[in-house]
C-alpha cells in the first residue's frame, strides 16, 4: 500500500507532465507549415528534446522544493556506529547521523523501560561538535514522537538546519527541556 501523501504527489507530477503536453503538442500543430519539408524531421525532434528536458527540469524542481520544504533530501551518512545513553530508565540511541544539502538529519530510538510515560520535546535540542559549533533542532521539518509510552519504544528524526564544521569528528546531542538536560556524547562522525 502506497501512503496517501507519496499517491498525491505522484499523480500530481504526471498530470503537470501531461497537461504540458498536451499544450506543446497543440503549439506545434498550430505553428508547423500545412507541407511537410525535410526540415520537419528535425523540428519534430527538436520539440520533443525540449519537452523532455524541460519536463525533468521540472520534475527535479519539485523534488529539490519538496525535500527542502520538508528537510527529507537524500544525502550521506556519516555516522560511524550507533551510540547510546541511558538515564532514568529512558535509552536514547543515536542509530544514524545524515548531512544533506541543507540539513543534518539524526535518527533516534527512544526505549522507556520506566513504568510510566515520558515526554521528550526537542524544542531547545542542539547538536554540538567537539570544537563548540551547534545545531538547534528545527521542529518543523523533525519527525519527532514527543511521548514514550511505559515499556516502549519509539523512532525519530531530529532535523537541524545546516551542519557541524567538516573539521568535526565528533558530537554530542543534548535534549532541554527547562532545568533538564540530557546529553549523548561520543557520536563519531565522518568528514
Amino acid at each position: 500500500d502506497v501512503p496517501e501523501s507519496v499517491r498525491t504527489s505522484v499523480f500530481a507530477r504526471s498530470e503537470t507532465v501531461l497537461q504540458l503536453a498536451w499544450v506543446i503538442g497543440g503549439g506545434c500543430g498550430i505553428v508547423l507549415p500545412r507541407t511537410p519539408r525535410w526540415g520537419l524531421g528535425f523540428l519534430a525532434g527538436g520539440v520533443l528534446a525540449g519537452v523532455g528536458v524541460g519536463g525533468f527540469a521540472l520534475s527535479a524542481g519539485v523534488e529539490y522544493v519538496a525535500g527542502y520544504m520538508s528537510g527529507n533530501e537524500s544525502g550521506e551518512d556519516r555516522l560511524v556506529k550507533p551510540v547510546s545513553r541511558t538515564s532514568s530508565g529512558i535509552t536514547v540511541t543515536v542509530e544514524n547521523v545524515t548531512y544533506t544539502s541543507h540539513f543534518t538529519r539524526v535518527e533516534v530510538r527512544l526505549k522507556n523501560a520506566a513504568k510510566q510515560a515520558v515526554t521528550i520535546p526537542i524544542d531547545g535540542t542542539a547538536l554540538t561538535a567537539a570544537g563548540g559549533a551547534g545545531l538547534r533542532a528545527d521542529s518543523g521539518r523533525s519527525s519527532w514522537p514527543g511521548k514514550v509510552a511505559a515499556s516502549g519504544t519509539e523512532h525519530g528524526t531530529i532535523t537541524f538546519k545546516g551542519k557541524l564544521p567538516d573539521s568535526a569528528t565528533s558530537a554530542v546531542l543534548t535534549f532541554k527541556s527547562g532545568n533538564t538536560t540530557f546529553s549523548v556524547p561520543g557520536i563519531a562522525v565522518t568528514n
